[in-house]
């Protein structure tokens, strides 16, 4: 068991108290299936392995993935909310 910031404790599933999880942990943790983890970009999803006849994603790679995710979601909307500046000559 860990504790969190409020010093509760947390219970973790098996695999994540070694340091990975599964794909259907990982896809259950953030709402997709695994056939959309499956279909992803190899770019766009976390780096898994095999170990044994399981396939586990090291929860390192976990946080890589959610903070690239995070990057490029503030990226786009970055890139959205702030008008092109030729675009603005022409209106």
């Amino acid at each position: 068991m860990l504790n969190n910031s409020n010093g509760k404790s947390i219970v973790l599933p098996n695999s994540e108290k070694n340091g990975a999880i599964t794909i259907k942990e990982f896809c259950r943790r953030y709402g997709i299936s695994r056939s959309k983890f499956y279909n992803l970009e190899p770019k766009d999803r976390p780096i898994s392995f095999k170990l044994g006849r399981r396939r586990l994603i090291s929860l390192r790679h976990v946080q890589k993935w959610e903070d690239l995710m995070h990057l490029q979601y503030r990226c786009d909307v970055d890139f959205k909310s702030k008008p092109d500046h030729d675009q603005e000559k022409f209106l």
